[in-house]
């Protein structure tokens, strides 16, 4: 449910320009949150008395300390919020404007969303994201012990670099790409899109060549740092695009995106437990193999069939008022047409 809210409040609290850095550095939180897990977990495991359970103790506290600083802090939209400065409050009013989440919705376009090509292209874009992230969140510990042979603690600390390298990628990508669309050297789409292609596609190579690389730690470790680097582009295209295309149903389209993705997270731990019973490289190589023919082909149909526009049936009020419009103004021309083609008629 994190996911959808996020959306709902970024909507609220987002300018335009400044979209793509704000929702990528909270999106990007949960990159922050995989380092601290990844580097803090062999140090628990090994040095605290107890062992594993340790792990889940501690982040379970910290995730409640998180809650309850969150319901302290955390306001619907600016105009509830009692500590930003009327400065603050106007700016955000002021450049957020019409692309404010409207508090008067109809009820969700679900045909419209359902039927509309950039949604299926975005949740097809983010499914294979979330298939490449999820197989290296759950399974680059399984490979750098099996395959390279790290320690517990060697795996948690260097595990943890990959995802260092993304967080600070995706804050740089996203600062980019706020200003390539403000100076007006590129329109927001083909932004989604490029980035999109190099979210995709440098991961996929990195752990290909982290695959043929055998044993050699210091370079599987550079080419799995450098592949996910690059995942971060995918912050501020695919994991932000709900809030270009409609910002008033945004956490609507987060669920169905990260939701299917999610589907991702359930698949990948089974097919790679299947595909390496034996714990090789050559067994590896075949889930990488698979994770990049998944990771390029959806990124393709997003590159063909996205957009970074807002959809008509975002206002959907609006949506219905302008077809009915164009509707009438159908009627009239055929009336039109056929009072002359009867008036051509009588004069013959």
């Amino acid at each position: 449910m994190t996911f959808p809210a996020l959306c709902t409040l970024l909507a609220q609290w987002a300018p335009p320009e400044e979209k793509g850095k704000f929702s990528t550095l909270v999106f990007a939180g949960a990159q922050v949150g995989n380092i601290l897990s990844n580097f803090l977990s062999g140090f628990i495991m090994r040095y605290i008395p107890g062992g594993w359970p340790n792990v889940f103790y501690f982040f379970g506290i910290v995730s409640i300390i998180w809650f309850i600083i969150w319901c302290m802090f955390v306001y619907n939209d600016p105009n509830s919020h009692p500590f930003i400065s009327d400065e603050e409050r106007a700016y955000l009013k002021k450049s957020i404007g019409r692309l404010e989440r409207k508090k008067d919705l109809t009820p969700t376009p679900w045909k419209s969303i359902l039927t509309s090509g950039p949604v299926w292209a975005l949740i097809l874009g983010g499914a294979g994201h979330d298939w490449g992230a999820f197989t290296i969140i759950s399974d680059l510990p399984k490979y750098m012990s099996d395959v390279l042979h790290f320690t517990v603690t060697e795996n948690g600390l260097l595990t943890s670099i990959p995802f260092l390298a993304q967080w600070v990628t995706s804050i740089a990508a996203s600062v980019l790409a706020d200003r390539l669309i403000s100076k007006g050297l590129a329109n927001v789409t083909n932004v989604r899109k490029v980035y999109a292609i190099i979210g995709n596609l440098g991961p996929a190579l990195g752990v290909m060549c982290a695959s043929f690389v055998g044993c050699n730690k210091l370079i599987a470790t550079l080419c799995f740092t450098l592949g996910m680097a690059l995942m971060g582009f995918c912050y501020p295209s695919l994991r932000i695009n709900s809030l270009d295309l409609s910002p008033n149903y945004s956490a609507t389209l987060m669920g169905l995106v990260n939701g299917i993705g999610c589907l991702s997270g359930m698949a990948t731990p089974y097919i790679v437990g299947i595909l390496t019973p034996n714990r090789t490289v050559l067994e590896w190589r075949l889930v990488f193999w698979i994770m990049v023919i998944i990771m390029m082909s959806t990124s393709i149909i997003f590159v063909l069939f996205g957009s970074g526009e807002v959809q008509p049936w975002d206002d959907i009020k609006q949506y219905r008022l302008s077809e009915n419009e164009k509707d009438h103004k159908d009627d009239e021309s055929n009336i039109i047409q056929l009072k002359s083609i009867e008036d051509g008629k009588t004069s013959k």
